[in-house]
């Protein structure tokens, strides 16, 4: 059999499915997949597929196929009814050379094995000790301790109730924004004393509330959906509310009107512009085309939204847009402030809500970003000129743009390879131009430039940044960087002398970009095209 697939992880929950697995063909790439699953009313419900993700894993165990590494997908999507788990699903496969797979399953796996989450990593940790049947009393006795433990935490939740708090929502899926979150954090704790972190874990479809104090983490707990993290948050006398990210959340909507009543009962309320949710769903702005949309009228809105599940993580596009832009600009209204990190945020935010600029609520904040771990690089001229991309690039950050990019290099035999600093997501298919060196850490950074000759780097996102930290540490090293022109890199690459801001959004212009660029700091000959 040539064809390899497994789900690794699919949960479930009030009308939502999110899960991951990987497909992988020996002689071909996935182009299109979706889950099928049976509905208790005997229809079938199609979730879209995500395909291109990395899966090292998968790649170690088939060494000897180039697309292993990217054979990874994503699930997400929402339902109509309720699934009929008994009889199972079926997995449907497009592939690149238009052939056509299905994959039958005669089960559905499950997001967790159902016990209480505080219990999950002690049998995973009883399991490494090698813990058999015979040993039933060590493993009665770690349950207990999970017992003690959640008891602890319940009357720490009650006593939370007797003293104000300061409540943050945020996404938990890494990058800027949590990054950022760290320090609003420690800032309410010096305030306030205690912090309460409410997170979506879309691993489970449900949402975590973690509190912490001055010594850390006083307790933790998960709850099935917002209504239930709600009435928690009500039994607490609130003192501040930051909206950091709600990305993730199954009805963020029902947040946001949460948010606005506690300001009316006496809260502050800051809101924290990392991305567009606040304006659509598609909180990158890409529409159903996987172009950035710019912010149309709502009718074209409601034409795309629909169809555009994927750049919602399958969730929210089932929203009308007025009613989800009527909802936030009343927490707009009602924060105390909004902070951006751009003028070009402002700008697009000022599409949606033409009144916001004059409410003297919105203010421009670039953020602070640490970059001592970081010096000036020096790679000298090379015969072949190395194009470095920074990050963990999706489509949105720029994926396509870097497929494309390197099957120019290819047809048109320049002198040129790209090096991905991170992860890329993409069809697999392999360049001889293109090398992907894998995650890494952020004082790394500057040895691997040298160590692969980066001449010039390269900001493949299609979507508006709101700030852009990559941005920040590539201008730290003095690398000459070329953006299209969007969003916040392109606001400070325009005052950058190293810098080349790309009128148009495509692999061609990037192309002509680089070149220009290179040509201008001395990595490439102005004869070459």
């Amino acid at each position: 059999m040539s064809s390899h697939f497994a789900i690794d992880s699919l949960a479930i929950r009030n009308g939502r499915v999110f899960g991951w697995g990987w497909f992988l063909d020996r002689g071909t790439t996935l182009a299109r997949g979706e889950l099928l699953l049976w509905l208790e009313d005997g229809s079938e419900a199609a979730i879209p597929c995500i395909e291109g993700g990395a899966r090292d894993d998968v790649a170690a165990v088939f060494p000897d196929v180039p697309h292993a590494r990217n054979c990874g997908f994503m699930l997400v999507g929402s339902l109509a009814g309720a699934v009929d788990r008994g009889r199972g699903a079926r997995f449907v496969a497009e592939l690149a050379d238009g052939s056509r797979h299905e994959i039958r399953m005669h089960s559905l796996p499950s997001a967790s094995p159902g016990i209480p989450m505080e219990a999950r990593s002690l049998f995973a940790k009883a399991r490494q000790l090698g813990i058999k049947g015979g040993s039933r009393a060590v493993l009665r006795r770690a349950i207990a301790g999970v017992r003690m433990l959640g008891e602890r935490w319940r009357r720490v939740r009650q006593r939370s109730s007797a003293r104000p708090v300061a409540v943050v929502f945020d996404h938990d899926m890494g990058g800027g924004a949590n990054v950022y979150r760290a320090r609003l954090v420690a800032e309410r704790l010096a305030r306030h004393g205690r912090v309460a972190i409410v997170t979506p874990q879309l691993a489970a479809l449900e949402c975590e509330v973690r509190v912490v104090g001055a010594s850390g983490v006083l307790a933790c707990w998960r709850e099935p959906d917002e209504d239930a993290v709600l009435a928690t948050l009500d039994r607490m006398t609130i003192a501040s509310v930051d909206v950091n990210n709600l990305v993730g959340f199954g009805d963020p909507l029902k947040l946001v009107r949460w948010c606005v009543d506690s300001k009316a009962r006496g809260s502050s309320l800051v809101f924290h512009l990392h991305d567009f949710h606040s304006v659509c769903p598609a909180f990158t702005l890409i529409d159903a085309t996987g172009r950035y949309c710019g912010v149309p009228s709502l009718d074209a809105c409601r034409a795309c939204l629909p169809r555009n599940a994927p750049n919602t993580l399958g969730l929210s596009h089932h929203v009308d847009p007025g009613q989800w832009r009527e909802a936030w600009a009343g927490l707009l209204r009602s924060s105390d402030r909004v902070i951006v990190f751009s003028e070009s945020s402002a700008q697009i935010l000022d599409r949606a809500y033409p009144w916001l600029a004059a409410s003297g609520r919105a203010e421009v904040r670039p953020h602070d970003h640490d970059l001592m771990h970081l010096r000036a690089v020096s790679t000298g001229r090379r015969d072949v000129t190395t194009v470095g991309v920074i990050g963990n690039i999706s489509r949105a950050k720029g994926a396509g743009i870097v497929g494309d990019l390197a099957r120019l290099i290819h047809d048109r035999a320049l002198p040129l390879r790209i090096v991905v600093f991170g992860t890329l997501q993409s069809s697999g298919q392999s360049s001889p131009h293109l090398l992907v060196h894998g995650p890494f850490t952020p004082d790394e950074l500057p040895d691997l430039i040298e160590r692969y000759g980066v001449g010039v780097c390269l900001m493949p996102s299609i979507c508006p940044e709101t700030y852009s930290f990559v941005t920040d540490e590539i201008m730290a090293m003095g690398l000459p960087l070329a953006v299209f022109n969007i969003g916040a890199p392109a606001e400070r690459v325009a005052r950058y002398a190293n810098g080349e801001v790309i009128a148009d959004i495509t692999a061609d212009a990037a192309l002509d970009g680089i070149m220009r660029l290179a040509r201008r700091v001395g990595q490439a000959d102005a004869t070459e095209a």
